[in-house]
């Protein structure tokens, strides 16, 4: 048995989204837009751990991690879920 590799990864924020990145943390502005990031590399093969943490998350609003299709294109202040994603995502919400 083989050894799990240690991947980089990579927060992708699409333009337009409200909020930005600050090295390997994204940061969601003051509004109450919807936000929808990836990360880089793609998984293709194999079981990767990857672990993210909501930290100050206040108010009533649902937040949640998933995973999409490499043909996703995600778009600011939509659910992952929308535009036609919903058969191409998997997601797991808080609220």
């Amino acid at each position: 048995t083989s050894s799990p590799e240690p991947i980089t990864v990579n927060i992708q924020v699409p333009t337009g989204m409200s909020g930005h990145k600050e090295q390997k943390i994204f940061k969601h502005d003051n509004t109450e837009a919807k936000c929808t990031i990836t990360s880089d590399p793609i998984i293709s093969d194999g079981i990767v751990y990857y672990e993210s943490v909501f930290e100050k998350h206040y108010g009533g609003n649902p937040f949640g991690i998933g995973i999409a299709d490499s043909t996703v294109v995600f778009k600011p202040n939509k659910q992952p879920n929308d535009d036609g994603n919903d058969e191409k995502t998997v997601g797991y919400w808080s609220g």
